[in-house]
């Protein structure tokens, strides 16, 4: 007996009704969307006696929740526990989720009643008043109730272990889609003489522009559909204009100073400062620290250039795309047809490194295109067929390269010609060479730009020769990188071959960095 109701008690609690939304929520009049976060504009209406009273999601911040305009209304918003809440678009799946608690409950039921019906087939108590006759009797006609329970029982376990995994796939995705804080709420409450407008922010939104970039190889300009993806878990519905802003307003803004500069004596180190000062002063962090500034000089300069189109509306500190559309508070994402197709100009390059694989890359140079992409993930084609998928960081005027994938016919073989270390009167030398030879594997003929690099003796006993260097180089670095261009007709080879000698002194071994 106390096994049946502890069963139903578990079945009561598996299909216990989700409760109904018990607020009316306030609906948005203007949505602005941050790279993190969105905020949401309300429109309210007092009473007749001029109270304010209402409710938004437990998703935005109590503290976010402030007049949009200056107004003589005066307004609270505190946040209080509620029932968890569906929204509208929710609710087909939270049926769903119901629906299938329900079935496993039956099942687990079901389970617990064969369950029982083998105790009491297995019981003993049964014997007790039965002739030797009845006893046989009883277990023939046991065995084959046995039989056919355990036969059951093990069919309904595999039942019941496949309407779990299924309510499983269903709850996952239902917490998944379900507003962030649905177990509370923000009461907003104070007086007004008229309609006023509230903001309230939320950091369970987010907006990314996608990019679709099609080169065409004959001329170098690139088609570019621009698409954006908006997603927010507030719980409320959206329809109409709504803006998507590139970056995200600071919580904590502080006044540019500039403190003085003092100069002091400076204190004798002892030797175990001065080891550790070595660790710091190393190449490594050295080469840390250049990072560092870089990033910093960058970030300086990202809001400088031109806006990408009209579309996009530029200030000194932020980029605004204001578009129409609809969507559900519930995380699913939304893709916005091309907010902006447009035409980039490109130089088309074929680049060949040996060292790091034997095809080439296909770059699009861009140093003259006007446009300045916000940042995004981009979907990459050549001559309209699918190439992969990269991310566009920031670009300004004149910055922009993107490989576009590589062209794997256009290939480089290397060969290492005579490669010899010994002695050489009292030094060591060591001849090295090598020949590349280029392919084009197309039906047209194309430039190809072929960049290798010799070593850098880094020691003063070391001497660098290059003896041969067939054809010659069209740049050549500080840091003994070359740089070539070949024009190859379809199907032909070109060949390109260095050879050098480094000459040290008798006894050393060289070793190389990479």
């Amino acid at each position: 007996m106390n096994f049946f109701l502890s069963a139903l008690l578990f079945t009561a609690f598996l299909i216990s009704p989700c409760a109904a939304a018990d607020y009316d929520y306030l609906q948005a009049s203007r949505t602005d969307f941050y790279p993190s976060g969105a905020r949401f504009i309300f429109s309210i209406d007092p009473d007749e006696n001029g109270n304010i009273k209402a409710v938004i999601p437990g998703s935005f911040t109590a503290e976010s929740v402030r007049l949009f305009k200056s107004s003589n209304a005066k307004i609270q918003a505190v946040r209080k526990r509620r029932t968890k809440w569906i929204p509208e678009s929710l609710a087909d799946i939270n049926n769903q989720v119901d629906d299938q608690k329900t079935a496993v409950s039956d099942l687990l039921c079901k389970k617990a009643s064969l369950e029982q019906t083998l105790n009491l087939i297995n019981s003993k108590e049964i014997f007790k008043n039965l002739n030797a006759q009845d006893v046989f009797n009883y277990l023939t006609e046991a065995q084959k109730l046995r039989l056919k329970t355990e036969y059951e029982l093990a069919e309904l376990k595999k039942d019941i272990e496949n309407e779990q995994d299924a309510l499983k796939i269903l709850q996952d995705e239902l917490n998944a889609r379900k507003p962030a804080y649905d177990e509370y709420v923000i009461e907003i409450t104070g007086t007004a003489d008229d309609t006023i407008e509230l903001e309230a922010f939320t950091k369970y939104a987010s907006w990314t522009p996608k990019y679709v970039l099609d080169m065409q190889t004959k001329t170098g300009d690139i088609v570019a559909h621009m698409y954006v993806d908006v997603s927010e878990k507030t719980g409320l519905d959206y329809n109409g204009e709504f803006s998507l802003h590139t970056k995200t307003p600071d919580e904590n803004i502080t006044d540019p100073s500039l403190n003085p500069v003092k100069v002091a004596i400076k204190k004798k180190q002892t030797e175990a400062q001065k080891a550790r000062a070595v660790n710091l002063e190393s190449p490594r962090m050295m080469k840390y620290a250049e990072n560092l500034e870089d990033a910093m000089i960058a970030d300086y300069d990202e809001d400088e250039g031109a806006s990408l189109s009209n579309v996009v509306k530029e200030t000194i500190s932020d980029r605004v795309i204001t578009i129409e559309g609809a969507f559900t508070g519930d995380g699913k994402t939304y893709t916005f047809e091309p907010v902006k197709t447009f035409l980039l100009r490109s130089t088309p390059e074929i680049v060949l490194i040996p060292e790091i694989r034997d095809n080439a890359w296909l770059i699009a140079n861009m140093d003259e295109n006007n446009e300045r992409l916000i940042p995004g993930t981009a979907e990459l084609r050549v001559d309209g067929h699918t190439t992969g998928n990269i991310y566009l960081p920031e670009f300004g005027q004149g910055q922009k390269k993107i490989s576009f994938g590589y062209a794997e016919q256009i290939t480089v073989k290397k060969e290492s010609l005579i490669e010899k270390t010994g002695v050489e009167w009292f030094s060591g030398v060591s001849t090295n060479g090598y020949k590349l030879e280029i392919t084009n594997g197309t039906s047209d003929k194309h430039t190809v730009t072929v960049r290798d690099r010799l070593p850098i003796p880094t020691n003063e006993k070391i001497k660098l020769e290059v003896k041969r260097i067939e054809p010659a180089q069209k740049e050549k670095d500080q840091e003994n990188r070359y740089t070539w261009q070949l024009d190859i007709e379809p199907g032909k080879t070109a060949s390109i071959i260095v050879d050098y000698k480094l000459s040290f002194p008798s006894g050393e071994e060289l070793e190389y960095t990479r």
